[in-house]
């Protein structure tokens, strides 16, 4: 057993934006929630372990009891005021044979939000056009797909195929990530990661396929670098301005609003080597000194 606030400062101190307080609460939780052991004050080290997909082994033999130590009839030996389990007591797995974590459903995934919020308490913005994604929320998310995607065994929902970082597109990703994110919420995927509506205003609105994530992300991270821009500029995506929990039809069509508020396009074509079309005002940074009205592909 791990004692709960040494687990909390071991957490905070390898990462303290991903292990707040709150993350680890959340990580707790998630690991106990079915047949872990959680007295408000221990946390059994193996159900974090299986939890997090670490693959555990015991010896086939259990230890012999210290001289001192007392075991209950629960199995529990006491060790200087805790208490952990015996050997005895704790399934054991020979050492030729490991244990897969079981596999996750979109339907119960544990999607670990504070991972895509980074410290955001979330905000509440109206107006659907104004709910642009920057590029530093974009990488974020990425990043949490190629943590999650393989170690949770994600599959495809329409195929049954299994899912790698670089094939989960966005279809995939509103299953697995964007619905059940904003489940308790119902709200917009921009929304629940968002600190200040003032800065989600978007500048480009993009045009896109469902393609792969991962090479979307990477158009943008091309588009931004060209032109100067910093990880704060945000584009407006429709997966993560729409609400997938209600409808929002007002009279006019969201993806017309953001392009009359937005300063330019960037529509993504083609998979493979990424490449994009830009239609719009340009910055003084970019490489061309006239407006550019045709394709480029990431370097």
């Amino acid at each position: 057993l791990i004692d709960r606030e040494v687990l909390k400062s071991a957490l905070s101190i390898f990462d303290p934006e991903i292990f707040t307080e709150e993350g680890v609460e959340q990580l707790i939780h998630a690991a106990t929630r079915t047949t872990g052991i959680d007295d408000g004050t221990h946390i059994r080290i193996l159900d974090l372990a299986m939890y997090m997909g670490t693959p555990i082994f015991y010896p086939l033999t259990p230890p012999p009891i210290q001289e001192g130590d007392e075991e209950d009839d629960q199995g529990s030996i006491g060790h200087g005021g805790y208490q952990s389990k015996a050997a005895s007591s704790i399934p054991r797995i020979p050492l030729h044979q490991t244990q897969e974590p079981a596999a996750a459903e979109p339907d119960t995934v544990h999607v670990a939000v504070q991972e895509l919020k980074a410290g955001s308490s979330g905000c509440s913005i109206k107006s659907p056009e104004l709910r642009g994604i920057t590029l530093r929320q974009l990488q974020r998310l990425m990043t949490y797909v190629e943590e999650h995607c393989e170690r949770e065994s994600w599959y495809d929902p329409e195929t049954g195929n299994p899912l790698t970082a670089e094939s989960v597109d966005l279809f995939c990703l509103r299953e697995w990530v964007l619905k059940p994110a904003t489940k308790e919420r119902r709200c917009s995927f921009v929304e629940l990661i968002a600190l200040r509506a003032s800065e989600q205003r978007p500048k480009w609105y993009v045009s896109h396929c469902a393609g792969s994530v991962m090479e979307f992300v990477k158009c943008l991270r091309e588009h931004a670098q060209r032109h100067g821009f910093d990880d704060d500029i945000a584009y407006w995506v429709d997966a993560y301005a729409a609400n997938p929990w209600q409808d929002e039809h007002d009279g006019g069509v969201a993806w017309e609003k953001a392009l009359a508020v937005s300063q330019g396009t960037v529509q993504i074509i083609g998979s493979g080597p990424v490449a994009y079309l830009e239609v719009g005002s340009h910055s003084l940074y970019d490489v061309d000194t006239e407006p550019f009205y045709g394709m480029r592909f990431s370097s």
